[in-house]
């Protein structure tokens, strides 16, 4: 696909930018300790003073958010009210088709991005200045749903291509199916919806309430990182979460103390892999605990083992013999072949062969070898941002597969095939 051409003042991410938009986060929370400024991510929030254990970091009045409802079916009457209110804060009425889609059944990302895409063409909007300045240009946008189809392969792992080429064949049919023919005038062209979806997809909150599951895009609240262990969370406050009820606040709130200087962030999923970050965000975090080496559907574990592992490990992490069919973690596998006795100790030498022989067929299959790979990355300065994210997911999965068959070749010893 082509990347589409940015709209008339959309932010690039750089300091200037960065300038703006504290400006305008300064006008609407002057009481807010957030310093935004460029990361290793290209963009973050920091302290800029020390923050004291459970503070209101953000408090955004709901009234100013986009709420739709994730509710597959039926009418969440509580994001209807939120959508009126959003209105009549703002002196606006949505067109009736834009209002009917929004509380249709229309897929949350879909909604939302065809509400953002209507707002930035209106006159008056007290966020518009902000979303301006907070929206990178498509370049500089590095989810996959941009990517283009030379560059979704050089992932060069199967698996995952083809689960980037249905996200992009999804958002094809949402097009087809919700903006075609209806919104073209608010949305523009499939390469303008896929760059909305990419932010949409990227940048909103899902909420559980008494009255409904919210899907939110809140502004100022989609700036900071993600980071496994976080120094700060996130909460929708509000009294009776009623179907009438508008007064309540998006808030941010910091759950340690936070010294002056350092990042402020919050945590984007506790079960979130590199994939999912790589898919939907556009980069990756060394050491991941959530990632795993799968090895499909084959029949790894011997049958005593497998009722044991099921049994005995159930620990949330690793699920017994179901979940060792597909994926591995060095600790689990450790345990299980530790618990091996003389009858089963061949049967275990035997899953361990395999287990080996697929680690050296999954990285023999690779265009690229690890180290040509980390060369590319230390020396290619002409990598786009997208690129150089895809080739560090693919370097970080091959280092996790060598490090598997390096451990593999530990449990079996002498017995190591070469």
């Amino acid at each position: 696909m082509t990347a589409p051409a940015p709209a008339s003042g959309l932010g690039m991410g750089g300091k200037t930018t960065c300038s703006e938009i504290q400006r305008i986060l300064d006008h609407h929370q002057p009481q807010t300790p957030l310093l935004v400024k460029v990361s290793e991510r290209g963009r973050g929030t920091y302290a800029r003073r020390n923050v004291r254990k459970g503070e209101v970091l953000l408090s955004i009045p709901l009234q100013d958010a986009l709420a739709v409802s994730r509710l597959e079916r039926g009418i969440n009457r509580y994001a209807v009210t939120l959508q009126h209110e959003w209105q009549t804060v703002n002196g606006t009425r949505f067109p009736w088709k834009l209002g009917a889609a929004l509380q249709r059944g229309t897929p949350p990302s879909v909604a939302l991005a065809l509400w953002l895409s209507w707002m930035m063409k209106m006159d008056r909007m007290p966020f518009r200045a902000y979303y301006e300045a907070s929206l990178p240009n498509p370049d500089m946008l590095t989810s996959l749903l941009l990517a283009t189809k030379a560059e979704v392969v050089e992932i060069q792992f199967e698996e995952e291509i083809q689960d980037a080429l249905a996200m992009h064949e999804w958002v094809h049919r949402a097009y087809v199916w919700n903006i075609r023919g209806q919104f073209e005038e608010e949305v523009g062209d499939l390469n303008q919806f896929t760059y909305m979806m990419a932010l949409t997809m990227s940048r909103s909150f899902g909420i559980d309430t008494p009255r409904g599951p919210l899907a939110l895009t809140v502004p100022f609240c989609d700036l900071s990182n993600h980071d496994f262990v976080p120094n700060c969370g996130f909460q929708l406050k509000a009294d009776g979460l009623g179907c009438d009820d508008t007064s309540g606040f998006f808030q941010f709130i910091s759950n340690q103390e936070i010294a002056q200087g350092a990042e402020v962030t919050i945590s984007y999923g506790d079960q979130v892999t590199n994939w999912k970050l790589l898919k939907h965000y556009g980069f990756t975090l060394e050491g991941n605990p959530n990632d795993t080496v799968h090895f499909g559907y084959l029949d790894l574990l011997p049958a005593k083992m497998a009722r044991h592992g099921r049994n005995v490990y159930d620990d949330g992490v690793a699920r017994g013999f179901e979940y060792l069919q597909h994926c591995y973690k060095e600790g689990v596998i450790a345990s299980l072949f530790a618990s091996g006795n003389n009858e089963t100790h061949q049967e275990w030498q035997d899953t361990a062969q395999k287990l080996h022989a697929q680690c050296n067929a999954m990285l023999g299959r690779m265009p690229t070898d690890l180290e040509e790979d980390e060369t590319m990355l230390a020396t290619d300065d002409l990598l786009s941002p997208r690129l150089r994210s895809i080739v560090k997911y693919r370097a970080q999965k091959k280092r996790r597969i060598a490090s598997c068959r390096a451990f593999l070749e530990k449990l079996l010893g002498n017995s190591a095939v070469p």
